[in-house]
């Protein structure tokens, strides 16, 4: 159990969370040097009230610190302790020293809102929800801060990336959650976070135990190192690997691969300095402490640069280093070093902590897998299991700026089905091509009988999964070009695999275009009270929702139902009672925003 720790007030703005999605916390974060004396107060009374209210007890049982480090965008193979042959993250190395070296993590997710989610939630993101750009983390979920808090736990969120702040529901279950701005800039450095994070440190526990989530931007894009970490490497080593990258690009490609290690070596200096302010206190020997990046980073190896634009492992394959209470040595080494040798998913990390804090953790993956409704064979087969916390297969999937689809890893063996913006089957044999120069396309439906299994779990698992405006065409063919506008704003708009041998979709803000081919089905995600039109070759607009049909507002041959999960709950031919569907149902499209 952690020590009670003194009142050491330093400038920051220390908010306690609300669930207000229009708070914006940054706005507050002004004039800092001037406010420290406010500060200084507000966070001696927020300490008195929170440790008095009686709202929260002391842990009935001893449990354990817990400290997430998240660096955004962080290569797992650009780190010492995973091979990297430059001394750029020192800190970090020796860290995992002491820790568990995660040799075959791996993300659900290539950009960090859904990947974050999946961390907070247990589940992938064709479960939890948070896709698109306007994806919030929906608060039916039990995330695993407010787990941590029905455990005593005193819960602190200090982060610096937009995409998981209080405005898209981050904020669930903490205590404390800082988003750390600077007047006029618009990238925070992790000294930066730091700063802010010790304030929080240093708050009494009135001898509950902490958590606390530090999300740090740096090294993502754009690569802005201090000068003080900026190198000249001279070693070549940038050039060697810009050769994976497409020729006219391999010039700007060992150029940013050498601000990108600056900035790890940036980040390093930062975690080191996070990791003495532990030691300092008597803190970092008895605590849970991970090191894990939400998502890689792409240089044009496949043609593409940044992330969130496919799902080449070294997007997916991230750095995850667990040191556990007593480190090699303490009680659960033996654990540590069985799982740490095995595929390990990062959502499943509040699972791998949370039975280890306490005999009372419930399984978050299970306990919201359920809540979506999903019955006992379907989480056994794609859950983590009980007591092993490795699922029989690692599934990813993503869908922004034009641009999603979905993957299976099962061994060696990937398959993924891309939706846009070349809709299609892709496999790659991870075993004798791990970079993944080698793209199979496959023919739909695929004459190849030892992938067709796979192919045929993504489709059924895409189906299970599927919600949204579900359009398919079952008129005469050749089938008119379909225009579809929402206007309350699209959401998200994908194809059902293995459907649709080449594109056919567009994206053009809240319209698509689409013709369908050969029994292809769309999926359209808004709002079922969205103003949904539809237009089919020339014909006029029809309205869809939010009246009750008539017959001349359905096209002929244009099949429309409303899915949630499978299950139909609205079609063309009649409306549905919101109020009637079953109250689970009715909990999880409330909490995703699709009724009110």
């Amino acid at each position: 159990m952690s020590p009670s720790r003194a009142a050491v007030p330093r400038t920051g703005h220390l908010t306690p969370s609300v669930r207000d999605p229009l708070h914006l916390r940054p706005a507050r974060r002004t004039e800092r040097s001037t406010r420290a004396g406010m500060y200084l107060v507000t966070l001696v009374l927020l300490s008195f009230l929170l440790g008095s209210c009686g709202r929260h007890r002391a842990p009935a049982e001893p449990v354990d610190d817990v400290y997430i480090y998240l660096i955004d965008a962080l290569r797992w193979d650009h780190l010492g302790c995973y091979g990297h042959p430059r001394d750029i993250s020192p800190h970090i190395d020796a860290f995992a020293a002491d820790a568990f070296v995660f040799t075959h993590a791996r993300t659900a997710s290539p950009w960090t809102r859904p990947a974050v989610a999946g961390i907070f939630t247990g589940l992938t993101p064709r479960l939890h929800g948070t896709r698109g750009r306007a994806g919030s983390l929906a608060h039916a979920f039990l995330t695993w801060p407010e787990a941590m808090q029905k455990l005593g736990y005193r819960t602190v969120a200090v982060v610096t990336n937009r995409n998981v702040s209080s405005v898209f529901g981050f904020d669930q279950g903490f205590e404390f959650f800082d988003m750390v701005t600077r007047p006029g800039a618009d990238y925070i450095r992790s000294d930066q976070l730091h700063e802010d994070w010790l304030p929080f440190l240093d708050l009494p526990t009135e001898g509950r135990p902490v958590f606390h989530y530090l999300h740090t931007i740096d090294p993502h894009f754009p690569y802005r190192p201090l000068p003080r970490f900026q190198r000249n490497f001279q070693d070549g080593l940038q050039e060697k690997l810009a050769e994976r990258a497409d020729p006219q690009h391999r010039n700007e490609a060992a150029r940013f691969l050498d601000q990108y290690d600056q900035e790890i070596l940036q980040n390093d200096d930062s975690f080191g300095r996070f990791l003495q302010a532990l030691k300092d206190r008597g803190l970092y020997r008895d605590s849970w402490i991970v090191v894990v990046s939400d998502h890689g980073e792409e240089f044009w190896e496949h043609g593409l640069y940044g992330h969130g634009n496919s799902l080449h492992e070294n997007l997916l394959r991230v750095p995850l280093i667990v040191h556990p209470p007593g480190g090699r040595s303490g009680p659960w080494a033996k654990t540590m070093e069985r799982l740490a040798r095995q595929p390990f998913p990062t959502h499943a990390l509040a699972d791998l902590i949370g039975p280890r804090v306490s005999r009372r953790w419930e399984p978050l993956a299970r306990h919201n897998a359920r809540m979506l409704g999903l019955t006992e064979k379907e989480i056994a087969a794609n859950l983590p299991r009980p007591g092993h916390l490795i699922p029989p297969d690692n599934w990813a999937s993503y869908l922004l700026d034009g641009r999603g689809g979905t993957a299976l890893v099962e061994g060696t063996r990937k398959l993924q089905w891309e939706d846009l913006p070349e809709p299609g089957w892709v496999f790659f044999d991870l075993r004798s091509d791990p970079q993944e120069t080698v793209a199979v396309r496959l023919e739909i439906p695929s004459t190849d009988t030892a992938l067709r299994p796979l192919q045929e779990r993504i489709t059924a698992w895409s189906d299970r999964t599927a919600r949204g405006l579900h359009l398919r065409w079952e008129g005469p063919e050749p089938a008119p070009p379909l225009r579809i506008l929402c206007r309350q704003g699209l959401r998200e708009a994908y194809l059902r695999p293995g459907v649709a041998p080449r594109r056919f979709l567009l994206r053009e803000g809240g319209t698509v275009a689409w013709r369908p081919v050969d029994g292809a089905e769309l999926f359209l995600v808004g709002r079922p009270d969205a103003l949904w039109q539809i237009s089919v070759g020339n014909a006029p607009v029809r309205t869809l929702w939010p009246r009750p049909s008539h017959p001349a507002d359905k096209p002929t041959g244009l099949q429309v139902e409303w899915k949630d999960f499978g299950r139909e709950i609205l079609n063309s031919e009649a409306t549905v009672d919101p109020s009637r569907l079953p109250e689970e149902l009715q909990r999880h499209l409330r909490a995703l925003g699709y009724i009110h």
